[in-house]
């Protein structure tokens, strides 16, 4: 005789066979405007893709907070990992032991073999690959206005060295930078690419001025000036918890400010002059990824700096372009899709040094210097592609 245990047992069986297939089957959406795959159920483990909101997905099981999921890329190309239940919205399958005919027989369902599954080389390789679509793309294209106050100051050296003088010039200007990384390397890890800007900003200054009969005057001046930078990229991708990838870039940079120097009775002062700085740059920054806002802190390093300035000899001769530093950091969020907004600000200082005797605002000088701090703060949208 049957023991009633043993039946409790074969129906819990069956129960559990009959109830996994249809777990198994369940579909999710994401919830969430992005969200990271990861390899295993932690937030330390490293992401294998980000998916956008809208991404349909099938949940396989779960544990703790997390669900294995299992991602379809393409019809050659699907791979497992770990979604946090927070960022997945569970929809219950149909089971079709609920459809009920009235008074029908419905067809048997037909037997639809599934499509051959091509598995990847390597799977690093091609999740690298994939993630890319929905991670920033190829590349990007930019415009941003910004605020900038340039900060001049020249120094006179020899014997007594002292400040002669110095002043802010507010600006506003506009720049259009693109980027595009065209190689991939290291099974995807490092991207190869390159960079090019460019910067026109204009300035209003007005100073109060004695000339030589005793009377003063407000004299209002415009300056301009234009920056073009271009580098060669190197990229890896780190993807270890908010650390999203650090890059390194070597390039030229060609600064000009054209000045509008004041005149007076005897002819032009001194007070503005003309500069130029042709430099080789490199670049060091790291990004951050919190969700849809990222985080790019950097800074540039300028080096074999040629200098030179007009009307010449004013400040000395023989210029010399010291090594230049520009610290910045640049705030990014996604507003969907390929659209993008930044906030950044940029800090760059760099002098000049002269030898020999020069004269400005009416004051010798002897082995002059000039300092320049120019502080930026830029608003602007990004397409990324």
């Amino acid at each position: 005789m049957i023991s009633r245990r043993f039946v409790a047992l074969a129906i819990g069986f069956l129960f559990f066979i009959c109830a996994f297939p249809l777990y198994a089957q369940t579909q999710g959406v994401v919830s969430a405007r992005l969200a990271n795959v990861r390899e295993k159920p932690t937030t330390r483990s490293e992401v294998l893709m980000r998916l956008r909101k809208g991404q349909k997905l099938q949940v396989l099981s779960q544990r703790g907070k997390w669900y294995k999921v299992r991602v379809k890329v393409d019809a050659n190309f699907t791979f497992d990992g770990w979604m946090s239940k927070k960022v997945v919205k569970v929809k219950k399958a149909s089971s079709s032991r609920s459809r009920r005919s009235s008074g029908k027989v419905a067809p048997p369902p037909r037997r639809v073999s599934p499509p051959a599954r091509r598995t990847p080389p390597r799977r690093s390789t091609t999740i690298a690959q994939e993630r890319q679509k929905f991670d920033g793309g190829r590349g990007e294209v930019s415009l941003s206005l910004g605020y900038q106050i340039y900060n001049y100051s020249v120094e006179t050296g020899g014997a007594a060295p002292s400040k002669l003088f110095s002043y802010n010039l507010p600006g506003i200007g506009g720049e259009a930078r693109a980027k595009y990384w065209f190689m991939q390397v290291m099974d995807g890890k490092v991207h190869l690419g390159g960079t090019f800007g460019l910067n026109y900003t204009m300035y209003k200054h007005t100073t109060n001025l004695m000339f030589t009969n005793n009377t003063t005057t407000d004299l209002s001046t415009s300056h301009t000036s234009y920056d073009m930078k271009g580098a060669f990229l190197a990229k890896y991708l780190l993807r270890s918890g908010v650390f999203d990838s650090v890059s390194l870039g070597l390039g030229f940079e060609y600064f000009k400010f054209s000045a509008d120097d004041v005149e007076s009775d005897t002819g032009p002062i001194g007070l503005y002059t003309s500069q130029t700085m042709s430099s080789l740059y490199a670049d060091l920054s790291a990004r951050l990824f919190f969700g849809g806002l990222t985080a790019d802190l950097g800074a540039d390093v300028l080096f074999l700096n040629f200098a030179s300035e007009s009307p010449d000899g004013t400040t000395g001769s023989d210029p010399s372009g010291g090594i230049g530093f520009v610290p910045k950091i640049q705030f990014g969020y996604q507003l969907g899709g390929h659209h993008n907004v930044s906030l950044g600000y940029s800090l760059k200082m760099q002098s000049t040094s002269f030898s020999g005797a020069g004269s400005r605002v009416g004051s010798s000088l002897t082995d002059g210097s000039i300092s320049v701090k120019s502080h930026q703060l830029t608003a602007g949208y990004y397409y990324s592609f």
